[in-house]
């Protein structure tokens, strides 16, 4: 009896050890997915900044561009699908 209880203890640490090493990757690449949005978004907002300046887009512009690729994918919720970028279908037709 006592074996088997000294057992299931290495058990349980084991697999308390492998929880803390999984919980570790995943605060490691959220932190990491979160460091890389900082960074689109600066690189957005910089873009965004100097076609503003330069008079090549405005604010009534882009706001109807994002509300109408808003509803490719049929939902409003102010995201685009990966799959509409991946297939383009944004892009106007020639």
């Amino acid at each position: 009896m006592a074996k088997a209880h000294e057992r299931n203890s290495r058990i349980r640490e084991r697999e308390s050890l492998e929880l803390k090493h999984q919980n570790y990757q995943v605060n490691f690449a959220l932190e990491n997915l979160e460091n890389d949005v900082g960074t689109l978004a600066l690189i957005l907002a910089a873009i965004l900044k100097m076609l503003d300046e330069r008079g090549q887009i405005t604010r009534e512009d882009l706001k109807e561009t994002l509300k109408n690729l808003d509803i490719l994918d049929g939902i409003g919720n102010g995201k685009i699908s990966v799959n509409e970028l991946r297939g383009g279908s944004f892009f106007k037709k020639v």
